[in-house]
């Protein structure tokens, strides 16, 4: 949400000083999902030698999460936070190859 921000002319520093999901237990929100698969692909480690490795990532298929959402109502509304969201799902999303890092997953939208 914090990286949507400019997307609808807000701070980032706005937006992550005026709202926090609050977890369930253990400090986590449950994620709900109906199949998950293994996706394998080729990447390359960072540094000079860009050394090829194979990298393995969960693929969560029909899935989906509930959390509430404490807020600053004096900073943001409840229009803004669900504008931050659905422009998250679809410029952000979630996971290690979202599309915030040039991938092809974790998109999602707002119900």
């Amino acid at each position: 949400m914090i990286e949507s921000a400019p997307y609808l002319d807000m701070e980032k520093k706005v937006v992550r000083g005026s709202m926090f999901i609050i977890p369930e237990e253990n400090n986590l929100v449950t994620l709900n999902y109906k199949k998950m698969v293994t996706n394998e692909a080729i990447t390359r480690d960072s540094g000079i030698n860009r050394t090829p490795r194979t990298t393995f990532r969960p693929e969560f298929r029909d899935w989906g999460c509930k959390f509430t959402i404490k807020y600053n109502a004096k900073q943001v509304t409840p229009d803004q936070i669900y504008n931050l969201l659905k422009v998250a799902g679809f410029h952000s999303g979630i996971g290690s190859w979202r599309p915030l890092t040039e991938g092809n997953y974790g998109t999602f939208t707002v119900v």
